[in-house]
């Protein structure tokens, strides 16, 4: 999990295999809506990723707005 966003996509775009990246796109969150923000991540990760965020990164934008993406495409 990063807030170092765009140094994190541009790393992952320039391997063949990465783990999976987790982008929280909010400034300035305190570490409590931080942690929030990471259980709902983990959630969606495991429902909807089956636990494999392999060639991913998913974007936190903000409480209940998460966006995946396969990177590289």
């Amino acid at each position: 999990m990063t807030v170092n966003v765009g140094d994190f996509l541009c790393l992952a775009g320039t391997v063949e295999l990465h783990p999976g990246v987790i982008a929280l796109r909010e400034a300035g969150l305190d570490r409590r809506t931080q942690w929030n923000r990471l259980q709902e991540a983990i959630e969606f990760v495991h429902c909807e990723c089956a636990g494999d965020l392999t060639n991913k990164v998913l974007e936190v934008k903000s409480a209940g707005d998460l966006v995946l993406h396969a990177i590289p495409e």
